[in-house]
C-alpha cells in the first residue's frame, strides 16, 4: 500500500550508538561514513554468535527526563524513548498538549528482567522441565507486580507520553521493522483527519537485552552476521497548514509552508528551546509518502525461518516502492543485513541518487531502526545534503517499508 501526505516535520530527537541528540547522526552523512564500519563493541557475555553490539556507551539515566523513582519502572527502551521524545517535543508549543497531542511508537518485547528472569524460570521447573502449571503457582510470585511497567511493550511509549503530557490519539505497534512504519502511518492519518494538532512518532528498542539476544541466536540472525543495536528516534509532526506563524517570523507575517521552505540551522543556539504558545517552528522537512510492502511477495515458497529471504532486485521491486524512488537525490537503506547490490538497485531506480547503507554504522535496533533512518533523512534535508530522501527499511519480519521526505511540499 502507499499513502501520500503533506505533513511538516518540525522537531526531531534521537539517541543511539553515536550519541544522544539528533545532531550526532550527521556523521553518517559524511562521505567517509560508508567505510567507517559498525560502531560496535565487544559483549562481555551472550549466546553463541553474540560477540559484538552497537550500544550506547554512555549512561542514559542522567539524560532521562524523569526522577530516579520513575526510572526504576522504565525499561532500557523506555529510557531511550523518553530521551528522544523530549528532544523532539521541544519543537511543539507548550500549549499543544493534552488531547490534541498524539503519540505513536514502534516497540519491541525487549524489557530487561535482569536477575528476575532466572528466579522466575527456576521456580517454574518441575522434574527439570518448564511447567506452565508451576509457572502459575510459583513462578509469577517471584516477580513484583510493578515490574509490569518494565516488561509490557506499550510502556515503552507510555512513560514518555506521561512525561510530555500527550493524551491524544495513541498506539504502540510491536515491531521487528514494519510495525514502526505502521505507527508512522497511523499518526499521519490521525493528523490528516484532524484528530490531533501535533503528533510524536518514532520507535525505541534494544536488541542487546539477554532475552532478545537469545531470540536472535535461536533464529540464526547472529550466526548470519547481524550486529545487535539499540536506540530511539522521534519525529514531531503537524499538518502543513496554509496559515502558520513561524517562530522567529515578524508578528504581522503568516508563514506559508511553500516550496523551498525549510528550517534555519537546526543547531542555531539562538533558536528558542521551546516555542511560545502562539508560534510553531518552521519545518525541517516534509513527510510526503509512506509505502508498506507485501510480506508474502518477498518470501519464496519453502523458505525456512533459518534462511534469509533474497532481496528483491529491479524487476521484483514493489510498484509502490518503485514509484517513490524517481526524483530522490538520496536513498537510505536500513536493513537487517547489508547488501551492496540491493542498494545499487535502489539508487539506479532513483536515477543515480546517492545511496547510504545505515545498518553497518548503527547495527540493527529492531523497532528503532526505521525511525533512526528517518531521523537521518530529516537531518540530511535540514542540513542541505539533499532535497528529497527516500528511506527503505527491511527488518526481521521480511517486510519492506519506504518513507519519503522532501524539503518542499509535494502534491499529495
Amino acid at each position: 500500500m502507499i499513502a501520500r501526505f503533506t505533513h511538516a516535520v518540525t522537531g526531531l530527537g534521537a539517541v543511539g550508538p553515536l550519541g544522544a541528540g539528533a545532531a550526532h547522526l550527521d556523521a553518517l552523512l559524511e562521505p567517509a561514513s560508508a567505510a567507517s564500519g559498525v560502531r560496535a563493541r565487544e559483549l562481555p557475555a551472550g549466546p553463541p554468535g553474540a560477540q559484538r553490539a552497537a550500544l550506547c556507551d554512555f549512561p542514559l539515566e542522567p539524560l532521562v527526563p524523569a526522577d530516579e523513582r520513575a526510572q526504576r519502572l522504565m525499561s532500557p527502551a523506555a529510557k531511550l524513548a523518553a530521551i528522544a521524545v523530549r528532544e523532539a517535543r521541544g519543537a511543539i508549543p507548550r500549549a499543544a498538549a493534552g488531547e490534541r497531542l498524539a503519540m505513536y511508537f514502534g516497540a519491541g518485547s525487549s524489557g530487561d528482567l535482569g536477575d528476575d528472569a532466572a528466579a522466575v524460570v527456576k521456580a517454574s521447573l518441575e522434574d527439570g522441565a518448564f511447567s506452565a502449571a508451576a509457572f502459575g503457582r510459583r513462578g509469577l510470585r517471584q516477580l513484583h507486580p510493578l515490574r509490569t511497567f518494565v516488561l509490557l511493550t506499550n510502556f515503552t511509549m507510555c512513560h514518555p507520553a506521561m512525561l510530555e503530557g500527550a493524551r491524544g490519539p495513541n498506539g504502540v505497534f510491536f515491531s521487528r521493522g514494519s510495525g514502526t512504519a505502521l505507527a508512522l502511518l497511523e499518526a499521519a492519518y490521525e493528523l490528516a483527519d484532524g484528530a490531533c494538532d501535533h503528533a510524536l512518532v518514532g520507535g525505541a528498542d534494544t536488541a542487546a537485552s539477554p532475552l532478545t539476544l537469545r531470540e536472535l541466536a535461536r533464529d540464526g540472525w547472529l550466526r548470519r552476521g547481524l550486529v545487535p543495536g539499540e536506540g530511539a528516534a522521534a519525529l514531531a509532526l503537524r499538518r502543513a497548514d496554509e496559515n502558520v506563524r513561524h517562530a522567529g517570523a515578524p508578528a504581522h507575517a503568516t508563514g506559508r509552508d511553500g516550496d523551498g521552505a525549510h528550517a534555519a540551522d537546526v543547531d542555531d543556539p539562538r533558536a528558542p528551546a521551546h516555542p511560545t504558545d502562539d508560534l510553531v517552528t518552521p519545518p525541517l522537512a516534509y513527510l510526503t509518502a509512506i509505502a508498506i510492502g507485501r510480506r508474502a511477495a518477498h518470501l519464496p515458497p519453502g523458505l525456512g525461518r533459518d534462511e534469509v529471504a533474497p532481496e528483491p532486485r529491479d524487476a521484483a521491486l514493489d510498484d509502490e516502492l518503485a514509484s517513490l524512488l524517481p526524483g530522490a537525490d538520496l536513498v537510505l537503506r536500513m536493513a537487517c543485513q547489508p547488501d551492496a547490490d540491493a542498494l545499487a538497485a535502489l539508487t539506479r531506480r532513483a536515477g543515480g541518487a546517492r545511496g547510504l547503507e545505515l545498518g553497518p554504522q548503527l547495527g540493527d535496533a529492531l523497532a528503532a531502526a526505521p525511525a533512526l533512518a528517518w531521523a537521518v533523512a530529516v537531518r540530511a534535508i535540514a542540513r542541505g545534503h539533499a532535497r528529497r530522501v527516500v528511506v527503505v527499511s527491511r527488518g526481521l519480519d521480511h517486510t519492506w517499508c519506504a518513507v519519503a521526505f522532501a524539503r518542499a511540499r509535494e502534491a499529495a
